[in-house]
This record gives C-alpha cells, structure tokens and sequence, in this order.
C-alpha cells in the first residue's frame, strides 16, 4: 500500500512539474509573440528619431559651413554676403518644411469626411504643380475631364496626396514627357509617369519614412512626401500603392490611391 502511494505521489509531481514546465514555455512563447510588436514599434521609433535628427542636422550643417567659409574671406563683397544670406533663407525654408512634415507625420485620429467631386479636387492640384511642370515642359494630362466621379474623403488631403504623387511624378519625369491622372470610375485615382520607373526592391518601401528609391529616382527631397501621403490616406480609410507601369503603357510608375 505504501509503495502504491509512493508511486502516485510521484506521479503526481512529475506531472506537476510538466505542467508547470509547459506552462512556462507557452508564456514565454505568448509573452514573445506579445512584445514582438512592441519592440518592433519601438525600433521604428527610434529609427524615426535617428534619421529626423540626421535630416534636421543636413541643412544646418550647410549653413555652418557655407558662413564660416564666407566670414575667412577678406575679400568679401557686400554681394557675397547677399547671395550668403538667400542660401540661408532657403535651408530654413527646408527646415521649415520638414519639421511641418514630421509634425503632421505624428498626428493621429481620423479625418472628417464627407462627399467630394473628383474633379475638383483634381484640378485643384494640377494647379499647384502646373508652374514646376512648366519648367520641364511636362504636360498633365486629366483624363478624369468634367467626368462625375464622387467619393467619400476630406478634400484638403486628397488634394495634398494628388499634389505629392504629381510632384514626385515631375521630378523622375524627363523633359517634354506626359503625366497622367487617371480612375478607375469607381473609388481609385492615380498619377501616371512615363520616366525611369522603380526597381523591384524599391517597391515595397516606397511610402516608408526617410525611403530613399536607388539613383535612378533619386533627386532633392527628406523622403517623407510618400510617407505623408500614405498617412493622410489612413486617416481617411483609404490605401495607398504604388506599381511599375505594364509595358504597353511604356516606362515610369503609378501611383494610387483607392478608397
């Protein structure tokens, strides 16, 4: 009888014990699957951080330099300092612009929605980028036209994604080229180039903040147009995408908007 007992209460720890081991092993599986998110959110965080200050620090560091080279030369015109002077207007113009972008880049919340006319708001922003398509001799072609086509958004930032795909879509744009804006006549509008397109690798990281395509789309810019236009999207319960064109359109890219 005693053996017996000895035998069960074994038993019993032993299964205790596995319990107590399993137990373990799945928190600690939960407990990971938990925190990866997490952790994952704080390393973009910081990456964020990191590469704001990096930003911030370009055009300063511009400015630094360009005055202290200025300020050695004794033989300096009034002219010099001028010209010295309108350099450092347009880095604190850059400034400007990208503490602006980080700081709508940190909003939250959706917008206020409500029904809009496509072609509107569409021809609202060509009107913003017409003078720099101008200087390429870059003609946008709206084929949305007078077409009825409404949708459910906030019309200040649609036309501010409109505006950013049109200008990124001027800058990898050779001169006296075309640019579309088109739509499915449903829920979708989207800008159309027809330069140098986006290489597989680069696709998937298009609208990440501070993404930088290789050369071939490479030119001024923080690197958060995209990023801004695929928040603005979010908070609106739309998507953003962005593709190479099929070979019958020709090279360039396209990128979409769909609600």
């Amino acid at each position: 009888m005693h053996d017996v007992e000895t035998k069960v209460w074994a038993s019993l720890f032993w299964i205790n014990v596995g319990i107590l081991i399993a137990g373990a092993m799945a928190s600690y599986l939960l407990a990971r699957r938990t925190l990866k998110p997490i952790e994952k959110a704080m390393e973009d965080e910081t990456q964020f951080v990191s590469d704001a200050s990096h930003e911030l620090r370009t055009p300063l560091a511009t400015m630094r330099m360009e005055n202290e080279v200025l300020l050695r030369d004794d033989e300096a015109k009034k002219s010099d300092y001028k010209e010295q002077l309108k350099s450092n207007l347009e880095e604190i113009d850059k400034l400007r612009q990208l503490t602006d972008t980080l700081l709508r880049l940190s909003g939250s919340g959706k917008l206020e929605l409500a029904a809009i006319d496509a072609s509107e708001v569409v021809g609202r922003a060509i009107d913003r980028v017409q003078a720099t398509a101008g200087v390429k001799k870059i003609t946008i072609d709206n084929q949305l036209g007078d077409k009825s086509l409404k949708l459910v958004a906030n019309a200040d930032a649609l036309i501010e994604i409109l505006y950013i795909y049109l200008d990124n879509a001027i800058k990898y744009s050779p001169e006296n080229s075309q640019i579309e804006i088109i739509s499915d006549g449903k829920k979708s509008l989207a800008v159309r180039d027809h330069g140098s397109g986006i290489a597989d690798k680069d696709l998937p990281n298009v609208f990440n903040r501070f993404y930088r395509a290789d050369e071939s789309r490479n030119s001024e810019g923080f690197g958060l147009g995209l990023s801004l236009a695929s928040r603005l999207a979010e908070q609106m319960g739309a998507r953003v995408s962005a593709t190479n064109n099929p070979s019958r359109c020709g090279s360039g890219a396209t990128f979409t908007i769909c609600f």
